[in-house]
């Protein structure tokens, strides 16, 4: 997840750009389990993107999108900073599949245009290599999955209570859902 103005961060209610607070979280699992984490949170001026782009530079890691006849691709180049003295992570995320298309309204259809969520694609095939010093390397491929979610404020300052993502993967198919309670 590279974001700005993460919900979950800790002091997130406290912070009213989203701007302000940009970082780069990845989790890897082994065997049903956690086996790497890393939380990495940026200074702003660390960060370059325009919006309406499909290019993020966050530090040294690069992410662009391409949308091309149906298709959609995702390149990152990662070079992440690890808790340890020294230590990083660095490495390429792959994934590409067809453009969602998405049925009913939601979020992503939002007329007032402050939080807009959208599925790039699904029914993916992605790839993660990495390696980290005194580490094995790690690689992984399989099904992907790519969205957005955006807003130019944080979702505390939309009126939003609650929300809830998932995601069901079938042979042939994908379900997706998105659901957002209102504040009372």
């Amino acid at each position: 997840i590279w974001f700005f103005g993460l919900p979950f961060l800790p002091g997130a209610r406290q912070h009213p750009s989203p701007a302000a607070r940009p970082g780069i979280n990845l989790v890897t699992y082994e065997g049903g389990r956690p086996s790497g984490y890393v939380l990495q949170q940026l200074a702003p001026e660390d960060v370059d993107w325009t919006p309406g782009s499909l290019t993020w530079r966050f530090a040294d890691s690069l992410f662009r999108a391409e949308v091309d006849d149906g298709r959609v691709r995702l390149d990152a180049s990662l070079d992440l900073v690890l808790p340890a003295p020294g230590g990083r992570w660095q490495g390429a995320l792959h994934v590409e599949g067809p453009r969602c298309r998405f049925d009913g309204g939601g979020a992503g259809d939002d007329p007032s245009g402050e939080h807009g969520w959208s599925p790039f694609t699904c029914f993916a095939h992605g790839s993660l290599e990495l390696q980290a010093p005194g580490r094995a390397p790690f690689s992984l491929a399989g099904r992907a999955y790519f969205d957005t979610n955006a807003s130019q404020r944080p979702l505390h300052g939309l009126g939003i209570a609650d929300w809830r993502w998932g995601r069901y993967a079938f042979d042939d198919h994908e379900f997706i859902y998105y659901l957002v309670w209102p504040e009372k």
